[in-house]
C-alpha cells in the first residue's frame, strides 16, 4: 500500500503530465528545475491549468501569494504546499 505522500506526489506527476506533456518522473531533478526555465519551459497557460486542477483534485485553496510569488515556480515546492495545505 503505497503512503498518502506518494499518493499526493503521483497525482501531481499525472496533473502535470497531462497539461504539460512532460513527465516529471523521468528524472528526479527536474522537481527542482523552474517551470519558465530553459530545462522545462512551460508556458503560462499550463502552470494556469496545472493550477486549477490541483484546486479541483484535492479541495484546497492555494494562497495568492504562494501562487504570485516565487512559490508556484517548482514541482518540489507545489507538493511541499499542496501536502501543508491537506
Amino acid at each position: 500500500m503505497m503512503s498518502k505522500e506518494v499518493q499526493i506526489e503521483d497525482k501531481l506527476v499525472e496533473i502535470f503530465k497531462t497539461r504539460t506533456s512532460f513527465d516529471l518522473n523521468d528524472c528526479i531533478d527536474y522537481w527542482d528545475e523552474n517551470f519558465f526555465g530553459t530545462e522545462l519551459s512551460f508556458s503560462t497557460r499550463e502552470v494556469a491549468l496545472v493550477f486549477l486542477d490541483i484546486k479541483e483534485e484535492f479541495d484546497i485553496v492555494i494562497p495568492k501569494y504562494f501562487v504570485n510569488g516565487c512559490g508556484f515556480t517548482t514541482f518540489q515546492r507545489v507538493v511541499n504546499k499542496v501536502k501543508n495545505e491537506l
